[in-house]
C-alpha cells in the first residue's frame, strides 16, 4: 500500500467515525423540531412533516449502519440534510436559525465528505435560499412564510450568506489540504523509519554473521593449521625424548626439523593474530596493514597494487583506523571478486579537516553495484562509515573501474559511535 493510499484509509476511517457520532447528534436534535413543526393542516404542510419524518428516520439508520460504505452514508446524509434546510427555513421564516443551517450544513458536509462534497451542498444551499425568497416575493409561500414587509432585509441577509460561507469553506478546504499534507509526510517519515530500522536490524545481522563466519574460519585455521603443526612438533620431541632416555645419537636434521616446525607454527599464530586485530594503536599500522592486504591479494590474484599512505593524525583511535581498514578490506575484495580488476590503488590522504580513504580499481562497475548480490557488501560499508561519522560515496570514472571514498571528518576520529 503506497503512503497516499494509508493517508486516505486513515482519513476514511476517522470520517466514518465521525459521521456517525455527527449524525447521532443530528437525529436528536431534529426529533424536536419534527415533532413541533407548525401548521399541520394541509396537503403541503402534512408532506413536508412526512418528508421530515422520513428524512429523520434515513439519518437515524445512517448513524446506525456503520458497516455501510461512506458513500451510501454520504448519500442518505445529502437528502435529510436538505429536507432539514427546507424545514427550518419554513419554521423560521428565512430568519436567523435557517440561515445558520444554511451555513453549518456545508461545513459538515466539507468535514465529513471532502471538499467536493461541501462545495456541492454550498451551491444547493444557496439554491435553496434564493428559491425559497424568490417565491415569498411572488406570494407564493405567503401562507406559510411572509416577508412582505422586509424583502430588502431577505435580500440583504442571502448576500450576507454568501459573503459568510464562501470564505469559511475556503478556509476549511485549506485546512484539509494541509492536515492531508501533514498526515502523508508524516507517513512518509514514519515509513522512513521503519525503512531505516528494518535495514539497521538487517546490517547488524548481517555483521553479527559476519563476525561468526570469522570465528569459524579462525577456529578452522587454528584446528587444521596451528594445532597440526604444534601436535607435529611435540611428535619430534617426543622422538627426540626417546633418543635422549636410550642414549642415542641425536641427529642434526631431527632438531633442525622441529626449529622449522616451531617457527611455522609461530607464523601462523601471526597472521592469526594479524587477522583478529590487522591494526594497532600507532596510526602509521594502517598503512602497514593495507600494504600487507594488497600484498595479499596481489600475490592471490595476480595484479598489480599501489598504495599512497600521508602520516595519519595523531587523534586516530585504533577503533576508527579498524573501520577504515575493513571498508578498504571490503572494497578491495569486491574489486578482484567480483569486478574482474587487474589494477588496484589505494590512496589514505591526510587532509586539513579529516582524512580520505580512495579505493579504486579498473574493473566493472558491477563489483559495487547495490543490485550485486543484495548490495550487502555496499551497505555495510556504508554502516561502517556512519559509525565513525565518515561520509561514504562511490564514483564511476568515465574512463571506466570504480572508485570507493570514505571521507572521515577530523572532529569524528576521537569519538568513533
Amino acid at each position: 500500500m503506497s503512503v497516499e493510499d494509508e493517508v486516505n484509509r486513515r482519513i476514511l476511517q476517522w470520517r466514518s467515525k465521525a459521521m456517525t457520532v455527527i449524525l447521532t447528534i443530528l437525529v436528536i436534535i431534529s426529533l424536536p423540531k419534527v415533532i413541533l413543526l407548525h401548521s399541520p393542516c394541509g396537503v403541503f404542510s402534512w408532506g413536508i412533516r412526512f418528508a421530515c419524518i422520513g428524512a429523520l428516520l434515513l439519518l437515524a439508520l445512517a448513524a446506525w449502519r456503520q458497516d455501510w460504505d461512506l458513500r451510501w452514508r454520504a448519500a442518505i446524509f445529502f437528502i435529510p440534510a436538505i429536507s432539514v434546510i427546507t424545514m427550518q427555513l419554513i419554521v423560521s421564516g428565512l430568519d436567523g436559525s435557517g440561515r445558520i443551517t444554511l451555513i453549518w450544513v456545508p461545513l459538515l458536509a466539507l468535514v465529513l465528505f471532502g471538499n467536493t462534497a461541501g462545495w456541492l451542498m454550498a451551491g444547493l444551499c444557496v439554491v435553496i435560499y434564493w428559491t425559497f425568497a424568490g417565491c415569498c416575493m411572488a406570494g407564493i409561500l405567503n401562507s406559510q412564510i411572509d416577508i412582505s414587509n422586509r424583502p430588502g432585509f431577505v435580500l440583504f441577509q442571502g448576500v450576507i450568506l454568501m459573503l459568510t460561507l464562501i470564505p469559511l469553506l475556503l478556509l476549511c478546504s485549506r485546512h484539509n489540504a494541509l492536515m492531508f499534507k501533514i498526515m502523508l509526510e508524516e507517513s512518509q517519515s514514519r515509513r522512513k523509519i521503519e525503512q531505516a530500522a528494518a535495514e539497521q536490524q538487517r546490517l547488524e545481522k548481517a555483521i553479527t554473521s559476519i563476525c561468526e563466519e570469522e570465528q569459524r574460519r579462525l577456529g578452522s585455521e587454528l584446528h587444521d593449521g596451528l594445532c597440526q603443526h604444534l601436535t607435529a612438533a611435540l611428535l619430534t620431541c617426543m622422538a627426540l625424548e626417546n633418543d635422549l632416555t636410550s642414549h642415542k645419537n641425536i641427529e642434526h636434521a631431527s632438531v633442525t626439523r622441529l626449529r622449522h616446525q616451531l617457527e611455522d607454527s609461530i607464523g601462523m599464530a601471526y597472521d592469526t593474530a594479524k587477522g583478529l586485530c590487522p591494526v594497532g594503536l600507532d596510526p602509521r599500522s594502517l598503512a602497514t596493514a593495507l600494504q600487507r592486504l594488497g600484498d595479499q591479494l596481489s600475490s592471490d590474484f595476480k595484479l598489480s597494487f599501489e598504495l599512497r599512505a600521508d602520516e595519519l593524525h595523531p587523534s586516530f583511535t585504533q577503533s576508527t583506523m579498524l573501520h577504515i581498514y575493513r571498508i578498504a578490506q571490503e572494497a578491495l575484495t569486491n574489486a578482484v571478486k567480483h569486478g574482474q580488476c587487474t589494477r588496484l590503488r589505494v590512496d589514505l590522504l591526510c587532509e586539513a579537516d579529516g582524512c580520505l580513504l580512495r579505493v579504486a580499481d579498473n574493473g566493472q562497475k558491477k563489483a559495487v553495484s547495490p543490485s550485486h548480490v543484495g548490495g550487502l557488501g555496499i551497505h555495510i560499508m556504508n554502516y561502517r562509515a556512519k559509525t565513525i561519522g565518515a561520509r561514504f560515496w562511490i564514483e564511476h570514472p568515465s574512463d571506466g573501474g570504480t572508485v570507493v571514498n570514505c571521507r572521515v571528518p577530523l572532529n569524528s576520529l576521537s569519538n568513533p559511535v
